[in-house]
């Protein structure tokens, strides 16, 4: 995700789930409680974005060193 908002977003919804389950091994098939894929917006976080979809695009991010400092930072901050 290039767009720091979008981040953000994902990463909060990552939050609320870890808050609710205790953990972030999201499955495939959640989405964000408030989520409406009938959206006419076509924004990725209003439309149902799959957030396993976020999760597995990050990981190896992280695994490969190729998230920005800024961003790893965050994540650091918020685990």
């Amino acid at each position: 995700i290039v767009n720091d908002a979008k981040w953000k977003g994902m990463v909060d919804m990552v939050l609320e789930f870890k808050k609710k389950f205790n953990h972030v091994h999201i499955p495939n098939s959640y989405r964000p409680p408030d989520s409406n894929p009938k959206s006419a917006v076509g924004d990725d976080l209003i439309n149902g974005f799959k957030l396993m979809s976020f999760i597995n695009k990050v990981r190896p991010l992280i695994l490969r060193d190729a998230l920005s400092p800024k961003r790893v930072a965050h994540l650091k901050r918020l685990s």
